[in-house]
């Protein structure tokens, strides 16, 4: 887990410099941690993510990712304790007020901050990291220090916490026919709900079914014999997103080519 306080007071040490290459290697460190705090909650759910496509990600995206599909809290303080003495499996408490009578010890407390803001600073950060027409060597530096303290305070508010819950709720996973793996709070899947596949470029998508003690879900695609007797799968995701005259053109293996159009009241395939 980042020492988010000690990465406060690095960059407070960093910032007294009026090197304007020095500066802007603080600039780039500060934006790295910014977006580190982001990506170990990602990896506190799953580690395949950063070896897929979320590399890509801003940190907003991430915790967006996170909040809607895994965790509600990924982004909120919290507090987590436990009983000091064994709860009675006989009578066990029940309401509100029973609970607040046990006795608790701390165990941590998760850390929490505003998405919004940290996309701020990230932004802000950032525009000192690109060429201008003044030249690359030309840095605001005094503006660039206000940057790094304000990214300073950010890690600051940070410090106090000491644990990472996030995904603590139970999740259902699956895996899309391309590879990429599905988290989605099991509270969220709802019959007849259609799930859509993260990976971007990856048109798949899964119609909720059955909602058992995991749900139970089917991919979403059409099928289609092209002349040579092969069968083409076309995922949904295709016509669904189909506006207007557009189309979408496929190739079968044989080399024969295909239009996916819509029609007044259906889709149509036709060989070009």
């Amino acid at each position: 887990m980042l020492n988010y306080s000690k990465i406060a007071s690095d960059l407070r040490s960093r910032v007294k410099t009026d090197d304007a290459t020095a500066l802007r290697y603080v600039v780039l460190d500060a934006r790295l941690a910014l977006e580190e705090v982001a990506f170990e909650r990602l990896r506190v759910v799953n580690k395949k993510y950063l070896a897929d496509d979320l590399n890509k990600w801003r940190p907003k995206d991430v915790m967006a990712f996170l909040i809607a599909e895994i965790d509600e809290n990924a982004a909120r303080e919290f507090t987590l304790s436990v009983s000091r003495l064994p709860v009675d499996e006989a009578n066990p408490p029940s309401t509100a007020e029973e609970f607040q009578k046990i006795e608790y010890e701390t165990v941590g407390v998760q850390s929490g901050f505003d998405v919004k803001k940290l996309n701020r600073v990230w932004q802000a950060l950032s525009s000192f990291l690109h060429a201008s027409f003044e030249g690359y060597a030309v840095l605001n530096t005094e503006k660039a220090k206000k940057t790094i303290l304000r990214a300073s305070d950010f890690f600051d508010s940070l410090a106090d916490g000491n644990l990472l819950m996030v995904g603590g709720l139970e999740s259902f996973r699956f895996e899309c026919v391309c590879g990429r793996p599905f988290f989605k709070k099991t509270v969220l899947v709802k019959k007849n709900s259609i799930l859509t596949c993260p990976r971007l470029g990856c048109m798949e998508s899964y119609a909720v079914t059955e909602i058992s003690e995991t749900p139970i879900v089917e991919r979403r695609y059409s099928s289609f014999s092209c002349t040579c007797g092969r069968v083409i799968e076309v995922p949904l995701r295709y016509v669904d997103e189909m506006k207007g005259s557009e189309q979408v053109n496929f190739k079968c293996e044989c080399g024969l080519d295909g239009i996916i159009k819509h029609g007044k009241s259906r889709v149509l395939i036709k060989n070009r």
